[in-house]
């Protein structure tokens, strides 16, 4: 039985070192090959450059008067009554 293992044991040796020398050769000749990189434009950069931030559009100067009491507008017998200690 011992040479029916042998050339068995052989051609699965040998093929594992014709498939490296295949896969080395494959990477050594890519290797040295320039990579061509196509400017594609990301999802980002074309986002970014079509949105705008919305502080551009707030105006410097709150428009609004600055009110201190609420109550002067909505309380309707403020003109009414006159106190008589003032």
């Amino acid at each position: 039985m011992e040479p029916e293992k042998r050339p068995k044991k052989t051609m699965i040796i040998l093929g594992i070192i014709v498939m490296l020398l295949v896969v080395g050769f494959v990477l050594w000749k890519y290797k040295g090959r320039p990579q061509q990189q196509d400017e594609v434009p990301t999802l980002g950069s074309t986002i970014s450059n079509e949105v705008k931030a919305p502080t551009d559009a707030v105006p410097d100067v709150n428009p609004y008067k600055a009110e201190t009491n609420p109550f002067e507008k909505a309380n309707p017998y403020s003109n009414v009554y006159k106190n008589p200690f003032e």
